[in-house]
C-alpha cells in the first residue's frame, strides 16, 4: 500500500520542531555588550537586504524603506544618526519563500532579522585595527500568506531597533 500523506501536512510541523529546537532570543545584551555602547555620539544605518528569490523580491521589502524606519525610531529616541560614520548599526534582513512543486504558489514565507553594531576595534593576535560587531540580536519568523510577512517582519525589527535602543540609552544616560 502506497503511502498517500499530504506534503503540506509537513510545513507547519517542521516549522514549529525549527521554533522549539532553537534557543529563547536574549531581548537584552550583556552588561559588557551594553558596556560598548558608552559614549558613542552618532552612528550610521547601513541595510542590507537579502531576498533569496522571486517570491520574496515580488513583496517589495526595500532596503531604502528599512533604512528610513530605522534611523527614525533612533532619532524619535534622542539617538543622532550621521551618515558616513563610524560606528554603524548594520540590520541584514532575509527573506526566502516556501514552495512544492505539487502545489501552485507559495506555501509560506521564512526570514530573518539582524542588528549588529559594528564600531573599531583591534585585533588581539595581530594589533590591527579592524571593524567588530560588538552588540547584537538576531530574530527569525515565519508567515503564511505574504500579505502578514510585511507586518511581522518589521515588528520582528521594530523589537529589535528597540532592544538596541534600550540598551543604548542605558550605556548612555
Amino acid at each position: 500500500m502506497k503511502d498517500r500523506t499530504n506534503p503540506l501536512f509537513l510545513v507547519p510541523i517542521l516549522l514549529a520542531l525549527a521554533v522549539i529546537a532553537l534557543p529563547e532570543p536574549s531581548l537584552s545584551a550583556t552588561s559588557a555588550e551594553r558596556d560598548t555602547l558608552r559614549g558613542v555620539k552618532a552612528l550610521n544605518v547601513l541595510v542590507k537586504a537579502r531576498l533569496g528569490d522571486e517570491g520574496a523580491q515580488a513583496l517589495g521589502i526595500t532596503e531604502a524603506q528599512l533604512k528610513a524606519d530605522t534611523e527614525k525610531t533612533l532619532q524619535e529616541a534622542g539617538i543622532k544618526v550621521a551618515g558616513n560614520v563610524r560606528p554603524y548599526l548594520l540590520l541584514v534582513v532575509s527573506v526566502i519563500s516556501i514552495s512544492h512543486p505539487t502545489v501552485d504558489g507559495i506555501l509560506a514565507y521564512v526570514y530573518t532579522a539582524q542588528l549588529k553594531f559594528r564600531q573599531g576595534g583591534v585585533i588581539d593576535s595581530t594589533g590591527e585595527r579592524a571593524s567588530v560587531t560588538t552588540w547584537d540580536e538576531t530574530r527569525f519568523g515565519a508567515t503564511t500568506p505574504a500579505t502578514y510577512l510585511d507586518v511581522r517582519m518589521r515588528q520582528t525589527i521594530n523589537t529589535l531597533v528597540d532592544v538596541f535602543v534600550r540598551d543604548y540609552l542605558a550605556a548612555n544616560p
